[in-house]
């Protein structure tokens, strides 16, 4: 509370001094900073003019910092966060606090007015639509901060990035630009432009890339983490009078991302699961790790603590423990965590996940674009007409590691492709009308088809928990002493399963047990083969149809005030048709371990599953999937009938009103007040699922709805020189928030869906400076600062899943409401920090450029720092990133038709880790588990901080005035 009330302090010292401050600017002052030109709100206006917190990022800035993406547009503004974790697609951007960790994105983004949004299919975020590499062509950057739905469109829920792209120009010109660095980082651009008579013109853009990567595979030796690509941009306008303009652009990318260096975390902080969990229902308990088998529960309490990072493994054959060991509460039973996600240098890193079945390094990701996009103008008498149209297509592919270890026993895969197809519309009417009122209004009409083809897969040797007498076990599986995993080959595990657990590696002479049941069904691949498997896939397909209208009010009310009232209408339909749970492709067991017992040597996966173990899995989009004889309806792993695709569609149709008092005590200070409701629509779970089979009501969760209130100052001042301040106290209160979980589903497996906790808040205040001192010629400094206080104010779960309580050390015994005799755990997340939010924020530029003697050149040197606070990656709270500085510098050249640069990208070598993600970890403690407790037991993985980059930049123009 006292973080709250500092903030609300904040708030009334801003209304009590805002009067006395605002008669100070005088004009003329604004005239020593550059006017900036937006279009934020649909029509041109200057940005100190508009009520909203912008951050814009110009063409010279995005050339000198060499940005092209969307990890470096964040390490320039405060509130905007950004994540990747599973691969480049994995993309979380994050404004004033709202992370997109589930669901639609809440970050919308545009390119020249239209929305190319969109949502991953199976893993998580905004997908590389938003993470695209920027090409050479982009005039500005916006950055809108806070709900902006009525202008901005559909996926606006906590702001929007706006890219502008260049127009050709009205004299012959061109460029070509150069970027070398460290570790083979190369970038090589260029442009031409030329008018094409008196009312034509056309612009073509290019751009080559290529980066080493800053990391090794110890296992194969390829690096890491770099890639190549290209790009090209064709711009076409035609101006044939003052009254029509039409700009057509169409761009084609090509670009290629080597694995993420993704690696695990060490976990050394251990977390016991309370009592209460494993104590009988009779003694006032949940009872969740009873019995050891056909209980609802991940059976994490039949173990001893399991902490390998520091506490001993026990010797072979005592892992398991009896229903007594745990009532005699022998060795309490708890998982094992991080303490934080730590830096580089604190780790013993190896980067050592497995390659592809062939034995290379898996292909990372892949991804064509194609975008065509129309803009039409007709400027009448009595207002502004727009068209802007766009189709994207998109074609991506993702092959790597999932679990980040080279493990010979258990591997999992994360394969899959998803092409991505875009339609939008809009025409649009912005008033010229003589008069105090003006209107904007128009029509979106907007469509997403995506389909992706499924073909990940778990596969290994794991402790099932099964004996060959079991009769939930199929008849086919039978003890073979001589066998191993394979059914053949001497068994791998036969070795001291001490040894094991410390990681001893295996010989690449020696069949690698899930490449061996790989080839099982995929007959005469093996390691050093070229050629590539192709696993039985199943199919996703999504599709989304968004029909909208909105309008604007703008009334100026007298000269010194102006009010705004704005409305979008929204109707959108989306349909998923989806795996009614993961198929048997994402599952295959080589072996099993009875408790305390001897070991069950695997068959082949035909026997195991009691048929063709490919047709099995080869499922019709249509129906069922094909059975083979003899499969046990019986089974442990599951009836087949089960199988099959389910679909649904919702339906959501909403209102996202905003309304803004403006007042304008002199030419050079505005003040702004709004508040603004705004929408994020319903859908269904887009996550790959459990084990068992689901309803479509089951994957479906609610809209996520938030109020938005906003107290802003722009201002600019005499102070030693003149310095531009622009100031924003918002609060954010919304409920449902769409956030992503595990439930135990009926079977006991762990299920990932996607749920809404009960409400949030976001507390927050924003300052942005820019000061010209006059002691100082040619010296500009910018800074901004973020205070973000951002937690859930109602979010209570109940679980039975024994590694979710392990982390958050909560259970509250109540009734499970799906069976009345049993019991569940409840956990309160009240108070909990808002997932990847940072308290505080800071970013600092400065820019000092003088002449260079009599040459007629320039030299400058300008750097920027950015500051991120602690924050936590789950919304658990269990696990934080530290926080950190990041600093580049760079010192260059500007001369008439030429400019060159030295730049060091993080100058202070930084090594903390800035990124990264959790999930099962099906390697190695699935394997020293069991895949019953396996499934219950997690791994945390951080993404390889960038090092130290020393490169140059430097560009050479031609033609021009």
């Amino acid at each position: 509370m006292s973080k709250v009330n500092n903030i609300a302090g904040i708030v009334v010292a801003a209304l009590v001094t805002a009067p006395t401050m605002l008669v100070l600017p005088t004009n003329g002052w604004a005239q020593s900073i550059e006017e900036i030109t937006v279009t934020t709100r649909r029509k041109t206006e200057s940005l100190q003019d508009v009520p909203l917190a912008i951050t814009v990022i110009g063409a010279e800035e995005i050339e000198r910092q060499g940005i092209n993406s969307l990890k470096d547009i964040a390490n320039l503004d405060p509130s905007v966060g950004f994540d990747t974790s599973y691969g480049p697609a994995d993309t979380r951007v994050a404004i004033r606090g709202l992370s997109n960790t589930r669901g639609r994105s809440n970050v919308a983004f545009l390119i020249d007015g239209i929305d190319v949004t969109t949502e991953n299919v199976i893993a998580a975020g905004s997908g590389l639509l938003a993470n695209q590499r920027l090409l050479s062509d982009v005039e500005r950057i916006e950055i809108v901060k806070g709900p902006q739905s009525a202008l901005f469109g559909r996926a606006a829920f906590a702001g929007a990035i706006s890219y502008t792209t260049k127009e050709p120009s009205d004299v012959l010109e061109g460029n070509v630009r150069a970027d070398v660095g460290e570790y083979g980082n190369q970038q090589y651009s260029g442009f031409v432009s030329t008018p094409m008579g008196d009312t034509q013109g056309i612009r073509f853009d290019g751009v080559v890339w290529s980066a080493d990567g800053y990391y090794q595979n110890e296992t194969t030796g390829m690096d890491i983490g770099g890639g190549e690509g290209y790009g090209l941009s064709g711009t076409y306008v035609w101006e044939p009078s003052d009254v029509f303009k039409a700009k057509i652009r169409s761009s084609y990318s090509d670009d290629h991302y080597d694995v993420t260096p993704n690696y695990p975390v060490q976990q050394t902080r251990f977390a016991p699961i309370p009592a209460q969990v494993y104590t009988p229902i009779a003694d006032g308990g949940a009872g969740l790790g009873i019995p050891l088998f056909g209980s609802a529960g991940t059976r994490l309490s039949m173990w001893r603590p399991y902490c390998p990072d520091v506490i001993p493994l026990p010797a072979t054959g005592a892992l398991g423990q009896t229903d007594t060991a745990i009532y005699n509460n022998v060795g309490s039973p708890g998982i094992c965590l991080p303490e934080s996600m730590g830096s580089y240098g604190n780790n013993e890193i190896r980067f050592d996940t497995s390659p592809s079945n062939n034995g290379v390094d898996n292909a990372g990701t892949d991804q064509e674009l194609l975008r065509l996009t129309l803009n039409l103008y007709w400027d009448l008498p009595y207002g502004t007409v727009t068209y802007a149209g766009g189709w994207t297509s998109a074609d991506s592919s993702t092959s790597l590691d999932q679990d980040y270890q080279f493990d010979t026993i258990n591997h999992q895969q994360g394969d899959y492709a998803t092409e991505t197809n875009q339609l939008s519309n809009e025409i649009r009417f912005a008033s010229a009308w003589e008069g105090p009122v003006q209107l904007t209004t128009g029509f979106l009409q907007w469509d997403e088809r995506r389909r992706t083809k499924d073909q990940n897969f778990i596969i290994g040797c794991v402790r099932s928990g099964l004996t060959s007498g079991d009769p939930n076990v199929q008849g086919s599986i039978t003890l073979n002493a001589a066998g191993g995993c394979d059914g053949a080959s001497p068994n791998p595990l036969a070795t001291n399963f001490t040894e094991l657990r410390q990681g001893t590696v295996f010989d690449w002479g020696i069949p690698e047990f899930w490449r061996t049941v790989y080839n099982q069904y995929a007959p005469g691949i093996g390691p050093g083969s070229q050629e590539t498997a192709e696993i039985a896939p199943t199919y996703w397909k999504a599709k989304t149809d968004h029909k909208s209208i909105y309008a604007a009010v703008d009334w100026d009310i007298s000269e010194k005030w102006k009010a705004t009232i704005e409305d979008r209408y929204v109707e959108e339909t989306f349909q998923l048709k989806k795996p009614n749970q993961s198929s048997c492709t994402l599952l295959a067991i080589g072996t099993g371990q009875q408790f305390g017992g001897a070991w069950i040597e695997g068959q082949s996966l035909d026997n195991y599953y009691g048929g063709d173990f490919e047709q099995r899995c080869s499922w019709e989009e249509s129906g069922r999937g094909a059975v083979g004889g003899g499969v046990n309806p019986n089974a442990q792993l599951r009836d087949p009938n089960s199988w099959a695709y389910i679909e649904g569609t919702v339906t959501s149709k909403y209102h996202t009103p905003k309304v803004t008092l403006n007042f304008y005590p002199n030419d050079e200070a505005l003040v702004y007040g709004s508040v603004g409701w705004a929408q994020k629509p319903a859908g269904i779970n887009q996550l790959s699922g459990g084990g068992s089979a689901e309803t479509i009501e089951s994957a479906s969760f609610l809209p996520e709805k938030m109020i938005a209130y906003e107290f802003g100052a722009k201002t600019t001042w005499e102070a030693a020189g003149t310095l531009q301040a622009n100031s924003a106290v918002f609060f954010q209160d919304y409920t449902d928030k769409q956030i992503s979980t595990q439930v135990l589903d009926a079977s006991g497996q762990l299920r990932p869906v996607i749920s809404n906790a009960g409400g949030a808040e976001v507390w927050g205040f924003e300052l942005e400076t820019t000061w010209l001192p006059e002691f100082v010629d040619g010296l500009t400094l910018q800074a901004a600062y973020t205070l973000l206080n951002a937690k859930y104010t109602n979010w209570n779960i109940q679980t039975k899943s024994e590694y979710n309580i392990a982390r958050t050390g909560q259970c509250r015994v109540v009734p499970d409401p799906s069976d009345p005799a049993a019991r569940t755990c409840a956990i309160d997340l009240v108070g909990n920090q808002l997932e990847r939010s940072p308290e505080n924020a800071f970013v600092g530029q400065f820019n000092y450029t003088r002449g260079f003697g009599t040459t007629g050149m320039e030299w400058f040197v300008e750097g920027n720092t950015s500051f991120q606070d602690e924050r936590y990656l789950d919304p658990e709270n269990t696990v934080s990133f530290d926080a950190y500085w990041l600093t580049d510098l760079r010192l260059g050249l500007i001369a008439d038709r030429w400019d060159a640069l030295v730049y060091v990208d993080n100058v202070f070598a930084d090594d903390t880790i800035k990124t990264g993600g959790s999930g099962p970890d099906f390697a190695v403690q699935v394997r020293e588990l069991g895949f019953l407790a396996g499934f219950g037991v997690g791994h945390y993985f951080a993404t390889a901080p960038d090092p130290r980059v020393v490169g140059v930049r430097a560009s050479y123009r031609f033609g021009g005035n």
